[in-house]
């Protein structure tokens, strides 16, 4: 199988709606799965590839897992059969169309066991066999409409029982033809019925809804056949009974499905627009990583620091509306992740004076070149530590500050923390523009920007949108309190929630005042650099070779096989592997499951410009370490290096 083909094989793999089950024909044990079965099964990989198909899967009757197994056996497939049960972590077992067939793999021949979940189609057939039970029942105990017409359609005699089904009595039916009690949908339809039935055809009942004056409609179910009069002349008799709730249930059903489809659907189109953000962030990601690298390396260059200060001005401006840029799509992926449920929420304990004072020191700068001073309040009673998502709160507070900063024309910008009863909280003051009582309601609607462009300046609409939505998600409240020409107040109140672990430290890259990156530590070692763009290449080496490391690069996935492989035979293995997801010939997943197969112990860390979660999590369960973004912040990058000095991998040839 060529290398297309391969691929096209691990897409469909990966990508299948089905839940795949890979499994050894000697014991039934599965070695392999899909996303889709570990998300329809709910188990993790690991646990999964410990069962075996009887622990899987049931049967309706007790010969159906053996079965399936014999004739996998005898000819190597097994197709489509329902009556299978798939079972979950919790909750009740999924109904599952199953097929079997054989994979020839080498060197041992495997089993893919391919289970599609047709839940929502045995809840049809549920539906629909509970609608006609119900409407047996009806026809068991309701009396049953019995009618006699002429050969032209007039009604000539009714009993009772269509007086209660229908509202409407014998004398505004007798001798009128039977058609104007029908809605005009069902007119020419019986006339038919009628004129085949008067010669002789044998009509299977039909569908007719009679309509009072009021409008109330009745769904009956007509039966014709043909009689002969007293005095020889052709006549029509039948039955009708009332199927006016199994109508309903039919429509119910047809419009379920509809519904279904519309979900499905929109579904597949919430999957294309994360795909097409993921690709975006991609593209955007990856030059981003060359621009603002290369962007620290000038400003951390001894000859650029002499240059004058309108350059170095002219370089920190490229910096910062990188940064502007990375930022805007972090804040769609972000929003994208909320709207799908995504956004994951870490809670630790955190120390507020350090996460306020670290947002302080790294938005001091920007206030003062606007002439502003970016001050913090403690009160005493503001509690030390809390429990919250570090990150997600880091993220609101920075918002909130500098959209202070950037609303603010002089004056002053504080953030003040106090309590609340058992909440923190935390005040973002200036002294800008203010906001209209009318915008306020507003301000956190997404894509919703001013029209008084003195108060907002031009932006998408989404940071005060994020925010909110990041708020509720770490349980806390925001509010504005703002008049026109003195100042806003926003109030974000959290709940404390202490336990009794320390709180961790505080993320963020440190720079020193002039913003230039520290020092450059010292790392040694023997690094292999796996990445097609030259310019990221160029930038990793560049700082790597700076810090004392030994360098080598691969141009794809494969060259980055053969290196390290080679380096592993010879006695020297690299102390880590940077290997890029997404390169030729060989993309990073497949390197690196290739890698760990052939018992590649040391650290493998991904570099990934996907920021959508699948992406981040599937090259972990491919064997990488860790994985560290583009566009990469290098302070990031040394801590991760650091951390996994020494370390080796935990091997599993099932990877």
């Amino acid at each position: 199988m060529d290398s297309r083909h391969q691929e096209i094989a691990r897409c469909l793999f990966r990508e299948s709606n089905d839940a795949l089950f890979v499994f050894d024909p000697q014991d039934n044990r599965v070695v392999d799965v899909n996303p889709a079965a570990l998300r329809m099964t709910g188990y993790d990989w690991d646990y999964i590839c410990e069962l075996t198909l009887n622990d899987l899967f049931t049967s309706q009757d007790q010969g159906g897992i053996p079965r399936l197994i014999q004739a996998y056996q005898r000819t190597g497939f097994f197709h489509s059969r329902e009556g299978y049960s798939l079972q979950k972590e919790h909750g009740e077992p999924i109904p599952v169309n199953v097929s079997v067939s054989r994979i020839h793999t080498t060197p041992d021949v495997l089993g893919l066991v391919v289970a599609r979940d047709i839940s929502d189609r045995i809840r049809d057939q549920n539906a629909l066999k509970e609608s006609e039970e119900r409407y047996r029942g009806l026809v068991e105990t309701a009396r049953v409409v019995i009618w006699t017409a002429t050969a032209d359609g007039i009604l000539r005699s009714l009993n009772p029982a269509f007086e209660l089904l229908t509202g409407i009595t014998k004398a505004e039916c007798l001798g009128r033809p039977f058609v104007d009690l029908l809605h005009p949908d069902n007119r020419n339809s019986v006339l038919d019925v009628f004129y085949r039935s008067l010669n002789g055809e044998e009509i299977p009942p039909i569908e007719v809804r009679i309509v009072k004056d009021s409008g109330k409609e009745t769904v009956l179910e007509v039966l014709a056949t043909l009689i002969h009069q007293q005095d020889g002349h052709p006549a029509l008799s039948g039955l009708a009974w009332d199927v006016t709730e199994r109508f309903r249930m039919a429509e119910a059903i047809r419009c379920a499905e509809v519904s279904r489809r519309a979900r499905e659907a929109a579904e597949a189109s919430d999957r294309a627009k994360s795909e097409f953000l993921g690709n975006v962030s991609h593209e955007i990601r990856t030059p981003m990583t060359a621009i603002l690298g290369f962007t620290d390396i000038l400003l951390e260059d001894e000859h650029v620091r002499a240059l004058p200060p309108a350059l170095i001005d002219n370089l920190r401006t490229i910096k910062q509306n990188g940064s502007h840029l990375l930022d805007l799509i972090n804040d769609i992926l972000d929003l994208t992740k909320i709207e799908r449920n995504e956004l994951r929420i870490e809670p630790a304990n955190v120390t507020t004076v350090r996460i306020v004072e670290n947002i302080a020191d790294s938005l001091r700068p920007g206030a003062r070149d606007k002439g502003l001073s970016l001050d913090v309040e403690f009160s005493p009673e503001a509690p030390t530590v809390i429990r919250t998502d570090p990150l997600r709160l880091r993220q609101i507070l920075t918002n909130l500050v500098s959209n202070a900063i950037k609303f603010t024309g002089q004056g002053n910008v504080k953030i003040q923390v106090g309590r609340d009863g058992d909440r923190i909280r935390f005040s973002v003051m200036d002294t800008g523009v203010g906001i209209e009582e009318t915008e306020i309601e507003k301000l956190f609607e997404v894509f919703y920007t001013s029209d008084n462009r003195t108060a907002r300046d031009s932006g998408v609409g989404l940071g005060l949108a994020i925010t909110k939505r990041l708020v509720e998600l770490i349980g806390g409240d925001i509010n504005v309190v703002s008049r026109p020409g003195e100042g806003s107040e926003f109030r974000l109140t959290l709940p404390i929630g202490l336990t009794n672990e320390p709180p961790i430290g505080e993320l963020g890259t440190v720079r020193n005042p002039e913003g230039f990156l520290a020092e450059t530590p010292h790392l040694g070692g023997r690094v292999l650099v796996a990445e097609d763009n030259e310019s990221i290449r160029r930038f990793l080496a560049f700082r790597l070779e700076k810090s004392g490391t030994e360098v080598v690069v691969a141009h794809d996935g494969q060259e980055a096989v053969e290196l390290a492989l080679d380096a592993l035979r010879s006695g020297r293995p690299f102390d880590w592997i940077l290997m890029d997801l997404q390169m030729p010939k060989l993309d990073g997943f497949e390197a690196t499951r290739q890698l760990r197969f052939e018992g590649y112990p040391s650290p493998i860390i991904a570099l990934t410009a996907y920021a959508i979660s699948e992406h981040r999590d599937e090259c972990l369960r491919f064997g990488c370490d860790d994985h560290v973004s583009k566009p990469v912040d290098w302070p990031e990058l040394v801590a991760v290096l650091s951390r996994y000095r020494g370390k080796l991998h935990p091997l599993d040839k099932d990877n």
